[in-house]
């Protein structure tokens, strides 16, 4: 029996937790693999299947994180650590110095500044974007929740724009873009941001057009998007965002930035440079009234073909054996 872990470094369970966990419930029933998930005891309850063991998110990178990751490879006989997301990654370089271990990172999105991945035996990326920082690195992309049951959307509710409230999302702009539009807009997330928010909506005389609704989940997301009229991305960097991937199965136009995966499934004529917000105010502008008579019927067949979670792992797990076949 082979043991793997993937660490995470975080506290929130969102978008790389979320991976995680269907890549691993995938995964789990391979009886060559005892799978392991080293995270943050905040995020137990999200794994409660899994071999979890707790490596508190609060060392910032230094001897204490160090040793405590070195001493649960060790006790749990660990050959491959997966790493996700950059504070991982940097992580697990720093352990390979005082541990046998063999490296894979998974690296999620495009950062201002790269972590790299020398040493690692094998960087998984999961756009074509990341290409350019990682040449080497094999594209393995996100794929639609497995949870959702997936219908054409009727496209007589709102238009939506869903993730978590954050700066990087930019939907400050898509409020602020949204003056004049007599169409309903549907904020679906949380964060920090919330409250900033919902002060832009009410200083521009919003609230009877946008409103953030919180705390959905997938059954809720998923009737969300059987009647929602389109999705709308405004995000600065993105790793997916799965969002488009789901939405475009639903039989829902997606448009706006062209950030991670957008460029390989939707047409340049509704995307817009994620640096010129004029740009991105004008495509929304002008997508809006054409959104319910846009065709994504080929879009949504690619993303059954292409971007399932089934395929995914497999092709990850053909990356852990032909690791440990190597360190053998």
């Amino acid at each position: 029996m082979n043991n793997i872990a993937h660490l995470i470094c975080s506290k929130n369970f969102s978008g790389i937790e979320q991976h995680v966990h269907e890549l691993t419930s995938a995964l789990i029933n391979n009886s060559d693999y005892r799978l392991h998930i080293f995270a943050d005891k905040n995020l137990e309850s999200h794994f409660q299947n899994h071999r979890f063991q707790v490596f508190p998110n609060k060392f910032r990178l230094n001897l204490f994180a160090l040793f405590k990751l070195q001493k649960l490879i060790k006790d749990h006989e660990i050959q491959i650590l997966h790493c996700h997301g950059s504070k991982s990654i940097l992580l697990g370089r720093w352990v390979s110095w005082i541990t046998r271990v063999e490296l894979i990172a998974t690296v999620h999105a495009n950062k201002k500044r790269p972590v790299a991945t020398n040493g690692f035996r094998k960087t998984i990326i999961v756009n074509e974007l990341l290409k350019k920082t990682y040449p080497a690195a094999e594209v393995i992309g996100n794929w639609v929740n497995p949870k959702l049951e997936i219908l054409n959307s009727s496209r007589d509710g709102n238009f939506i724009a869903v993730g978590r409230l954050e700066k990087i999302k930019r939907f400050d702009l898509l409020i602020n873009a949204w003056k004049g539009i007599d169409e309903k807009l549907e904020i679906i997330g949380d964060g920090l941001e919330k409250n900033n928010l919902l002060t832009i909506i009410k200083d521009n005389n919003l609230a009877d057009q946008i409103t953030i609704r919180s705390e959905v989940n997938s059954q809720e997301l998923g009737n969300i998007y059987r009647r929602a009229k389109g999705l709308i991305i405004t995000s600065s960097r993105e790793g997916g965002p799965r969002v488009a991937l789901e939405a475009a199965a639903f039989n829902l136009p997606v448009f706006g930035t062209n950030v991670g995966i957008m460029g390989e499934l939707f047409p340049q004529e509704v995307l817009a440079d994620p640096d010129n917000e004029e740009e991105i105010i004008s495509l929304i502008r002008s997508f809006v009234p054409l959104a319910k008579n846009i065709d994504v019927s080929a879009i949504k067949e690619r993303i059954f073909e292409s971007y399932t979670l089934e395929s995914s792992a497999k092709r990850v797990s053909k990356i852990y054996d032909s690791v440990l076949s190597n360190s053998l």
